[in-house]
């Protein structure tokens, strides 16, 4: 009889499920729920804790439903472990009598925590939940307040509340772990003045951290928790160098067992196996996908994905229109406008001007220099980024592109 595992993926774009045959990686079922993004007039941006925890379990009923019907004989009893990969530096705080979250997710020190300070890591978004939300700051005095990543809080719902856990390479991405001696830096915690004992337990990417007791996976082990770009990394065969386009566009360098430390770059800890850590440098762009997202649904430009793609392969040059996809600070901005320039002009201006920016954080801050010169990438099935980036450095596309699928199918054997 056949035996299966189940990889969840709660990304910033959707909420997917696959289950996966064991022997041959054939994805057997899969089913994947938009991620709803809350962007706010005060340049906040946020998402809902609770209707991730529920669009998870909408996944995992559609998943599991249709392979019980794919035969009489499949049963859950095949499914032998569940892997987690998710979305990095997110911030959840909640009650753990209660199960409630305070507030929505807020999606927006150097050689220990492996970068420098900044909005985009939990440690800043933790000390201002507890400034602005008191029933947190008073529920932390009483011990019933608890933080974790996004894994946490879906492995903590999945388990009913018995495991308060994350791997390390998400705690590494927190601002408040010590990626050398691996473990939480009681120097940062006084800093952001953050009591030790709202944070989870740290273990190894590859772990027990507990038996399912919700949904239809109930019994099944959750054996795998990993962040996502070092998820694909390990997707990748642990590879010198990754790059990656999504709702934010990267160039990740495997540094073996090693940091780089230097300004500008992301070091963490991208997995320990074994005892054996395995260390990554990261560059990161945050508007990637997001920049194409804000075209469709707030400009109008296209009315989908498809059509995007379809009105950017139209033309063959931007026709002097760039496109700066930043929405921070000064925020964004069209440069070039003629009377002549049209939608499809825009759209490919907008793809462009990604490969620009991926190409920019891995020249400028010398990550192309760490490793060797082949560069493996997984690009989205779109015409003007698989031709145009390659031509701005060498480059190895890899066909498959879900390769946190892959990842799990390793951690869990």
């Amino acid at each position: 009889m056949s035996e299966y595992v189940v990889g969840i993926d709660a990304g910033t774009s959707s909420t997917r499920v696959c289950l996966f045959e064991c022997t041959t990686g054939k994805l057997v079922s899969h089913y994947a729920v938009p991620t709803t993004v809350i962007y706010k007039d005060d340049g906040f941006s946020e998402m809902d804790a609770d209707k991730l925890w529920n669009d998870l379990l909408k996944c995992i009923d559609v998943v599991v439903g249709n392979f019980l019907s794919q035969s009489k004989d499949n049963s859950v009893d095949q499914i032998k472990c569940i892997g987690i990969t998710d979305q990095v530096c997110s911030t959840i705080c909640w009650n753990k009598l209660t199960g409630k979250s305070y507030c929505n997710i807020p999606r927006n020190i150097h050689e220990i925590t492996g970068f420098a300070m900044m909005t985009l890591f939990s440690s800043t978004k933790i000390q201002w939940i507890m400034e602005n939300y008191k029933e947190f700051a008073n529920d932390i005095e009483k011990g019933e307040a608890i933080f974790g990543t996004i894994d946490t809080w879906l492995l903590w719902n999945l388990t009913n509340g018995n495991n308060h856990m994350t791997d390390i390479s998400n705690a590494g991405l927190t601002g408040l772990y010590d990626i050398n001696k691996l473990e939480w830096s009681q120097e940062i915690l006084d800093f952001y003045k953050i009591p030790r004992k709202i944070l989870p337990i740290v273990q190894e990417s590859f772990s027990n951290y507990g038996i399912i007791q919700k949904s239809k996976l109930k019994g099944v082990p959750v054996t795998a928790i990993i962040g996502d770009f070092c998820s694909s990394l390990y997707g990748q065969n642990c590879g010198l160098r990754k790059m990656t386009f999504g709702t934010a566009s990267s160039v990740s360098v495997n540094t073996g067992e090693k940091h780089l430390f230097k300004d500008g770059l992301i070091s963490n800890i991208a997995f320990v196996i074994d005892g054996v850590r395995t260390c990554i440098c990261t560059t990161c762009s945050l508007y990637c996908s997001t920049s194409i997202k804000y075209l469709i649904d707030q400009m109008k430009i296209a009315k989908d994905i498809e059509e995007f793609a379809a009105l950017a392969d139209s033309v063959n040059s931007i026709k002097g229109v760039y496109y700066v996809s930043e929405f921070a600070g000064k925020g964004a901005s069209l440069i070039g406008l003629k009377l002549t320039t049209n939608r499809a002009h825009i759209c490919r201006s907008c793809l462009e001007s990604l490969a620009y920016k991926a190409y920019r954080e891995g020249t400028v801050y010398g990550v192309c220099a760490v490793a060797s010169k082949s560069l493996k990438c997984a690009l989205p099935k779109n015409k003007v980024l698989k031709t145009f980036y390659p031509q701005l450095t060498e480059i190895e596309r890899e066909q498959q592109l879900e390769k946190w699928k892959m990842a799990f199918d390793l951690l869990e054997n």
